[in-house]
């Protein structure tokens, strides 16, 4: 008793650390276009055929734009902007990058100060929840100091701050992947009462796909591993189907878009996601070769300065609130060359530790770090912050196993020279 209302003072702190921040996070326009696509989430309600895919569509730009992003964040969003009062009309318009910052604020293509706070909000709260979810699955490791750790990492990496607090999708991606993992931990230890696990671990994974397609990279791992060591009990392998066909039915019930031919569907998806990272990597620049992009997985990874922006001039029109932001202690912990190598170190002990213990939770830890490590290295095709945001999560969790080992190595070697 005495360390669950320790666990639950210690995770309200952390809490009231990532909240506290919202506020000060410096503006990125994609924000003011997240903000527009929730209007999807009256729309859904309200105006059925306007999110249904049409041939040819009835709004390109938003058609395109809903089969690119995920759908669970907008309507979480605009739940919150109708119980503060808005309405759809209030709604700004979308951010327009070939315009410059005073066309868009001056042309309602930005939304006015509440409506991205309450729109903040609404992302902020699942990142914090989502605090929650990694010290559980921590928890599930063996010690209850690796919650503890693994949940300070996670509260205080810059990179997760800053993405968490935006009006944007990471909030959800992190609340619902991370509850795939705890579901998918869970469905594995708990052999007594798997069904609830397995009914869990089937809506949240339509949920994490939802909140993000990235997502898909997460389920497809933790479902692949379950699968495997379901293989020799016919219950098991008959509860991790029905988990993967209740996660294509709350997926499918959030995404209209998909309606009517999800194959088709899919292979849009798919070529408008390769033509999204083309068009960012002929904009903006991408890796030279092979080097180059593990030099920027690992920077990204493990080292994390908060990228603001990408289009270089932005640095014009934000410069006032980075140095803001910079200035308040919710900017969470930089980290250096010295502390990456540390990390480093740490994570590789501690996946060492846990495949060592030979339990199938463990082992799935394991393996889900290190897809979610090879995906963001292989995958990831220019060093933008927000595509390595899931390698933090696997860092927090193995980081925390391997301090813990060493911890306790110290303290054996200590008692043992006395």
């Amino acid at each position: 008793m005495k360390h669950h209302v320790l666990s639950v003072l210690w995770l309200c702190a952390l809490s009231i650390y990532i909240l506290a921040g919202v506020q000060h996070v410096p503006f990125h326009g994609d924000e003011s276009t997240t903000i527009w696509m929730s209007r999807d989430g009256v729309y859904i309600a309200t105006d059925l055929q306007r999110v249904l895919y049409h041939d040819p569509p009835l709004v390109e730009t938003e058609q395109h734009l809903r089969l690119i992003t995920g759908s669970l964040s907008k309507y979480v969003m605009a739940t919150f902007w109708v119980l503060d009062g808005y309405h759809v009309e209030d709604i700004n318009d979308q951010w327009v990058w070939g315009a410059g910052w005073e066309w868009n604020h001056q042309n309602g293509h930005a939304p006015e100060t509440r409506l991205l706070m309450i729109s903040r909000l609404a992302s902020a709260l699942m990142f914090t929840a989502s605090l929650w979810v990694m010290f559980g699955i921590a928890w599930q490791m063996g010690n209850p100091m690796i919650a503890y750790f693994a949940s300070l990492y996670y509260a205080l990496n810059p990179a997760l701050l800053l993405n968490g607090r935006r009006a944007m999708f990471e909030g959800g991606l992190m609340l619902f992947s991370l509850l795939v993992i705890l579901f998918g931990v869970l469905w594995l230890k708990k052999y007594q009462s798997t069904w609830r696990w397995t009914i869990l671990l089937g809506i949240s994974s339509g949920l994490a796909v939802s909140a993000k397609h990235p997502a898909v990279f997460t389920v497809g791992t933790i479902f692949a591993v379950c699968g495997v060591y379901a293989l020799q009990n016919r219950k098991r392998l008959l509860q991790i189907l029905v988990a993967g066909v209740l996660s294509l039915f709350v997926f499918f019930c959030l995404n209209p878009i998909w309606w009517g031919n999800p194959l088709q569907r899919a292979g849009q998806v798919l070529d408008a996601r390769h033509e999204l990272l083309s068009g960012q990597v002929t904009a903006f620049g991408g890796y030279d070769d092979w080097q180059d992009q593990l030099a920027g997985f690992l920077r990204q990874t493990f080292i994390g300065v908060p990228q603001y922006y990408e289009v270089a001039t932005w640095e014009n029109y934000i410069s006032d609130q980075i140095q803001n932001y910079e200035a308040t202690p919710w900017r969470g912990v930089v980290g250096s060359k010295l502390t990456a190598a540390i990390l480093m170190s740490l994570v590789l002990v501690g996946g060492i530790v846990l495949w060592r213990k030979r339990l199938p939770d463990s082992r799935l830890i394991v393996i889900w770090a290190v897809m979610m490590f090879l995906f963001a290295a292989v995958l990831t095709p220019l060093e933008w912050q927000r595509y390595y945001l899931m390698t933090y999560l696997a860092v927090g969790i193995l980081a925390s196993c391997g301090l813990l080992f060493l911890l306790e190595q110290i303290k054996l070697a200590r008692n043992t020279s006395t």
